[in-house]
């Protein structure tokens, strides 16, 4: 029960040739930014300032989701597609411009339905508290 197992000689590992890291290559400078004018800027503000406020318009439409019809579906749905061009193209005059209005127009909606949610839920609790004693 106790036979040896030979060992194999350990493998002779050859010496690098250098101890010196290869030389580093430099990465090619980034692109110039794009030539941007004034009035460029402005202008690519100004139609995505349009755009959002048509979004705030729709935000404060009444009409239910089932009520809508295709044209209205179309159109809100060719709002969002244009929101999101032109912000990528005011992103590209100023980096970072067009996706943070984007961002700050969703923040502002989102507290702005919530603030709606709320008032709903406190508007159904009175009506509840109001109706139960009829009820019964």
């Amino acid at each position: 029960m106790g036979t040896k197992v030979p060992r194999l000689p350990s493998p002779k590992i050859k010496p690098q040739m250098s101890r010196t890291p290869p030389p580093e290559t430099n990465p090619p400078p980034p692109p110039p930014p794009p030539q941007q004018s004034p009035a460029a800027l402005e202008e690519a503000r100004r139609r995505l300032q349009e755009a959002i406020l048509i979004y705030k318009d729709l935000l404060t439409s009444n009409t239910l989701a089932s009520n809508r019809s295709t044209e209205e579906i179309e159109k809100r749905n060719q709002l969002i597609f244009s929101l999101n061009n032109l912000a990528g193209e005011l992103d590209f005059l100023n980096v970072g411009e067009g996706m943070m209005t984007l961002n700050l127009t969703a923040l502002h909606s989102i507290m702005m339905l919530k603030d709606e949610i709320n008032d709903l839920k406190f508007q159904n609790a009175y009506l509840n508290k109001k109706v139960k004693p009829l009820i019964k």
